[in-house]
């Protein structure tokens, strides 16, 4: 760029790929035999006696090819004023068709499994930013990056699309037909869908009025936030019930089914049953963040040192209900977790101005019955945003001077202080969102001393 002052730098990048994949068997090892008809051994009745045999075990699949992914990239590489200023842009498109697949068959066929197929196709496309400052006046120098990446992935192509609609006066829909369910269960697969996309039922929301002004209960009334809390709440339900309208799971409005301090679902088909699993929808997250960001910073001036590295994750969601953090139904031998312990739903019938009374709670009321599915049904209600800024590593040292250094015999000595997983920034409840949905063991925060020596 030597007629451009300011530009100290430009690079333009592309790049084209292709790559296959023959990992065939359902557990991911290579099977160069997939596309033919497998036999096993079976049993067969020859004149009155059973005989060993042989029968096909799995349909043969000519046509079987590879998986093959195509990725494309486009790049720009740039800096300005002396390099101090410097950017790296990166735009990529991966597509990987030919996913294989076992589609179900017919039952006509026979206790035979179905072929491996070439069905799926899956799109992943983002964009990379990278960009930094770095400068040095008199002993002091630093440098400041950030990078941001903005990452999508979508399944173009699977099962076919998606049918929910009414049919002569019944629901109707091809969801089991159409999708996968993850081992997770509130996790599913489904054409144009990010993969894993949570699949999760609504808490009920109504307006916070209850009645008709001729006596008759307002169908969209109701708590707001979806918990029985108060007297009003209560009625509301029981006139509904009494109306024809029914809410699951547990059905029948008592201590033992739905009363006060329990959650209670939507009914997003509008089949007058609140809370069925015709009112599962899907929510346009998953637990793989849209948005992953950090941050890196180095000072120095003179013989000391610093460097900060910060890390973050945004765009996702973690559904989080957990033994012994935020479940309310309680078991013998099991822990009550501090948070539910501290703001769970409370009310005395026979005294309304307890002073134990918790109205306003975060969680629903404790249930002896440990199974008690009411307030457990995989909901919105604990779909937690995730989004988190970590500082991942710190450090900071002092190198002494070369005076002192020879003085120790040693070339060399720098004293430093480090430490991994400093601080977390988030409003996720759980221990830690890095470690995803359930309570694994956390990442740890380490704090060192140390002194490195070169002789």
């Amino acid at each position: 760029m030597q007629n451009i002052d300011f530009i100290n730098n430009l690079k333009i990048r592309a790049s084209w790929g292709k790559l296959g994949n023959n990992a065939t068997m359902r557990d991911g090892r290579i099977d160069n035999y997939a596309y033919q008809a497998t036999y096993g051994i079976t049993g067969y009745s020859l004149n009155g006696l059973q005989v060993p045999g042989l029968a096909p075990s799995m349909i043969a699949n000519k046509n079987l090819t590879w998986e093959s992914t195509t990725v494309s990239n486009l790049g720009v590489d740039v800096s300005f004023l002396r390099d101090r200023l410097f950017a790296e842009i990166d735009l990529y498109n991966k597509l990987t068709d030919g996913i294989l697949t076992v589609p179900p068959i017919y039952l006509t066929l026979g206790m035979v499994d179905p072929p491996i197929r070439n069905t799926a196709e899956v799109l992943n496309k983002g964009i990379e930013i990278l960009a930094g400052w770095r400068d040095k006046t008199g002993d002091f120098s630093y440098s400041v990056s950030g990078n941001i990446a903005f990452n999508k992935n979508m399944i173009t192509k699977f099962k076919g699309k998606l049918i929910r609609e009414w049919r002569d006066g019944e629901y109707y829909t091809n969801l089991g037909d159409v999708s996968d369910v993850d081992w997770f269960y509130y996790l599913r697969r489904l054409e144009d869908h990010i993969i894993n996309e949570y699949y999760l039922l609504d808490v009920y929301k109504g307006d916070g009025t209850y009645f008709n002004s001729d006596g008759s209960v307002k169908i969209k009334g109701g708590p707001k936030d979806g918990m029985i809390r108060t007297q009003k709440d209560l009625e509301w339900i029981q006139a509904m019930t009494a109306a024809g309208y029914t809410f699951l799971p547990n059905e029948n409005i008592s201590k033992q089914g739905i009363w006060y301090g329990d959650l209670i679902y939507a009914d997003n088909n509008g089949d007058g049953v609140y809370g069925n699993t015709y009112d599962y929808d899907f929510r346009n997250y998953s637990p793989v963040p849209k948005i992953t960001f950090g941050a890196q910073i180095s000072l120095k001036w003179k013989n000391f040192d610093m460097n900060m590295v910060f890390a973050g994750n945004a765009g996702y969601k973690l559904y989080w209900l957990e033994r012994g953090y935020n479940f309310t139904n309680t078991r013998i031998g099991f822990q009550l977790g501090k948070m539910v312990e501290n703001d769970h739903y409370y009310f005395n019938e026979s005294n309304p101005s307890d002073p134990e009374n918790n109205t306003t709670a975060k969680y629903p009321r404790l249930k002896l019955q440990y199974d008690d599915p009411q307030n457990i049904q995989p909901s919105t209600y604990w779909l937690y945003d995730a989004s988190f800024v970590k500082l991942k590593n710190l450090s900071v040292g002092y190198t002494l001077p070369s005076s002192i250094s020879k003085k120790l015999y040693t070339e060399r000595l720098r004293i430093y202080f480090s430490a991994v997983n400093l601080f977390t920034i988030t409003s996720f409840p759980g221990p830690d969102p890095e470690i995803g949905m359930h309570t694994n063991y956390p990442i740890m925060r380490q704090i060192a001393f140390g002194a490195n020596i070169t002789f």
